[in-house]
């Protein structure tokens, strides 16, 4: 606990400029309604194709231009989408005839029963973990697109086979992951990198959505958005000690920090310190944004950590 409220020092004095942000966020994603996503992208030209256009959006935002070689890393495109339906499938192969058995041996009882139509119905559960592996399965690999840097010094974002709205925010994302270790090395904590990227792909898939005027572009970082927010709004509740307001408690995010839970419903558990810290960057980021512009905070990120630095 004290560890985490050294990651949010600076943040309980803007508290309700932050709680107002959570609350603004949320009510632009509850806008949001019947989005269309668009077809997966499979095809490595038309991935390609997407990936130029990222790139150009994010050199108009950073009013940086185009050219820069280092600025292109190699895109890679995994196949696990492909398979899941398939896993699913022999998923289905093994837990089907188990509970087929389980059942016949049920109705070898004559005496039946509430309690043994109880125990029917239990076993009929048993296809629904299928569909939990599925539901968990998807979000994962949604969620495992990554940047790296590799030993021979070539950069790789690495993407499965996304909807094109989605497929866009992501590889925004990752593509200013690349362009953040490009320009600020200097700059080496978690929550500045993830904080700057974030408003990057914020920006990124607003200008898509005013070239094209199609809101689903930011239904996918509105969630990641305010899921952080709604974090960061927590922890700095805690150390204020007191209860989050019934506004922001009723804000629905992806994740589960109860593994039961977590089990029944599919949704993922995930590491609640780098879920901190990608929060405290989103909060302070979208704040600075708020306060000086999104402009000045993409274009000068040190006055950010400059800004956190003077609460030491």
């Amino acid at each position: 606990m004290h560890k985490n409220r050294l990651i949010i020092r600076d943040l309980p004095s803007q508290w309700m400029e932050l709680m107002d942000l959570t609350l603004e966020k949320e009510e632009e994603r509850k806008a949001l309604k019947r989005l269309d996503y668009g077809v997966a992208v499979t095809d490595v030209q038309r991935a390609q194709k997407l990936f130029s256009a990222v790139k150009e959006a994010t050199g108009v935002v950073l009013h940086t231009g185009e050219g820069d070689e280092r600025h292109n890393p190699h895109l890679e495109i995994s196949r696990c989408m492909e398979c899941l339906s398939r896993e699913t499938l022999r998923l289905y192969g093994v837990f089907l005839p188990m509970t087929l058995i389980l059942l016949s041996v049920t109705f070898l009882f004559p005496a039946g029963g509430i309690e043994m139509w109880g125990i029917r119905v239990c076993i009929l559960l048993i296809l629904v973990f299928p569909i939990i592996y599925r539901h968990r399965r998807r979000f994962n690999i949604t969620h495992d697109c990554m940047y790296r840097r590799e030993a021979d010094g070539k950069s790789v974002v690495e993407i499965d086979q996304l909807p094109e709205k989605q497929f866009i925010s992501y590889v925004a994302n990752k593509y200013a992951h690349h362009v953040f270790c490009s320009k600020y090395e200097d700059l080496h904590d978690l929550w500045v990198k993830e904080g700057w990227c974030r408003l990057v792909q914020w920006a990124v898939v607003n200008y898509f959505y005013g070239r094209e005027g199609n809101p689903a572009y930011l239904g996918h970082v509105l969630e990641q958005i305010v899921g952080e927010l709604k974090c960061a709004c927590e922890m700095v509740a805690m150390s204020l000690r007191m209860r989050p307001p019934a506004p922001l408690r009723r804000i629905k995010t992806p994740y589960s920090t109860n593994s039961l839970a977590a089990f029944i419903t599919g949704k993922p558990l995930f590491d609640v310190h780098r879920h901190v810290l990608h929060s405290v960057g989103t909060a302070r980021f979208f704040l600075a944004a708020k306060k000086w512009g999104i402009d000045e905070v993409l274009r000068n990120p040190y006055r950010v950590v400059e800004g956190v630095s003077r609460t030491d």
